[in-house]
Formats: structure tokens, sequence, C-alpha cells
């Protein structure tokens, strides 16, 4: 499957989950701080949406994962396997009570992939290739000055971050996101979502991302921070706020 992904180039380049000769995060972090260095600098408008699944592997329907192949191209052989090895995959629990042991029979998983598996990641990314094409449909995004290049979207397995010019746009973005993940029960956890907004340059507070009539994203308030692939960022990344918590980590204090 790698390999066919490599050759026919299927991976997009807001992907850097599962590619190889890539760093993935650090790939990720190093396009998002230009990104919010240039908008401060540039004194430009920007709207920056991080976007967190909740349980997302967990939640991956099986018959959207074949049919994610289909959709790819990947030989029908290699799909027809990947459907029969799925047919196969089973949990079961134990409980130890009062000097005993209590086994459930075997629970046919029929959802999400194996988290530590080495299929399993490439399976996710595929899955997720659609949402980056029906982006890149919207024709919305940043434009970075020196190379007039549009950036979207940046996604790292199930961490995504929507960049606009906008509050139209990425109003825009979220909904095509809401609506693809809503076809694939994926759901997001609202409360590692952050939204936030400059206005010429300057960080501004706005009103909340609606999604729909019973959720939405926080517009982040002046001086808190949101993560972004473990790494904190307001107005850019918060490099001393970082290594004073790592360093309290690591000495306990």
């Amino acid at each position: 499957m790698k390999k066919y992904m490599d050759n026919e180039n299927l991976m997009p380049k807001e992907h850097r989950g599962c590619c190889r000769e890539l760093k993935g995060c650090k790939d990720q972090l190093l396009i998002s701080k230009p990104i919010l260095q240039e908008c401060i600098c540039k004194k430009k408008n920007l709207c920056m949406t991080c976007i967190d699944y909740q349980k997302a592997f967990d939640r991956d329907p099986h018959r959207w994962i074949i049919k994610s192949l289909e959709i790819t191209g990947i030989n029908t052989k290699v799909i027809s396997f990947t459907k029969k090895v799925m047919g196969y995959w089973r949990t079961h629990m134990h409980l130890h009570a009062e000097n005993k042991l209590i086994e459930t029979e075997d629970i046919k998983i029929q959802c999400g992939i194996f988290q530590g598996d080495s299929l399993s990641p490439l399976l996710f990314c595929i899955c997720l290739l659609p949402l980056t094409e029906r982006l890149n449909k919207l024709n919305t995004g940043y434009e970075e000055h020196t190379t007039k290049t549009k950036i979207s979207h940046l996604l790292y397995m199930d961490d995504l971050k929507l960049t606009a010019k906008s509050e139209e746009e990425i109003q825009k973005q979220i909904q095509t996101v809401k609506t693809f993940s809503d076809d694939i029960c994926m759901e997001f956890g609202l409360h590692n979502c952050a939204k936030i907004t400059f206005k010429k340059g300057k960080l501004t507070h706005l009103q909340n991302l609606v999604i729909d009539i019973n959720r939405e994203i926080r517009e982040l308030e002046q001086g808190k921070t949101y993560k972004y692939l473990g790494i904190e960022e307001a107005e850019g990344t918060q490099h001393q706020q970082m290594k004073e918590r790592l360093k309290q980590k690591a000495t306990g204090d």
C-alpha cells in the first residue's frame, strides 16, 4: 500500500502522518510558526482553528476504511485481504473479582483501528484523504507572502489545523470538516479545540466558532494559549513557557 501511495504521489502535502523521510510533527510546526510570524510582522488578517478528534482511532467504521481504499485505487487483492483480516479482529475482557476470574466471550471489533499496529496509521491517513480534497476545493486559506502558496489546513494523523484569511472562510472550512466527520462517525473533542483570530496582525477576541446549534469552538482569550501537536501557541510558539513546563516535569517541581 505504502509503495503504491508513494509511486502515485497520492499523499497530499497537507498530510505529515505516516510519511517516510519527513519529521511529521516538526514539519507541521515549522509551517505553522512562519504563518503566525508573517501575519504579525506584515499586519495581515488570519484565522486559525485547531481541531482535535475524540477517540479518533476508535471510531473509523470498517466499511469506510474499505471504501477509502477503493477510492484511492489500492489493488483489489490487497483490499480483499484487508477486509478479510478485519473480520477476524476480536478482543475480550477479563475481571479479577473475589479471588476468581470473570471473562467475556470474544467481542468482534466493528469500528476503529489498532494503535501500535504497523498498518493502522496508513489506513487512518487514507480515510482522511477525501477531507483534504474537499477542503482544497473550497479554494480558501492563508496565502504565504513570499511563495504565494495558499495553505488551508495542516494535518498530522488526527490533529487538524485550519488556516484562513477571514471569519467567512474559516466558517466554510469548519462546516466542510463537520459534514465529513459526521459522515464517518468521528466527533470533535471540543475541550481541546480552539480558534484564534488576528486582525491586521493583532490578536483579537471575537465570537466563538459555531459548528451547529449545540456545538461551538471557543475563541482564544487574551493571555491564553492552545496546544497544537503538543506545543503551546498563541501569538506565536510559546518557547519559554514550554521550556519552563518541561523543566518542571523533568525535575518534579
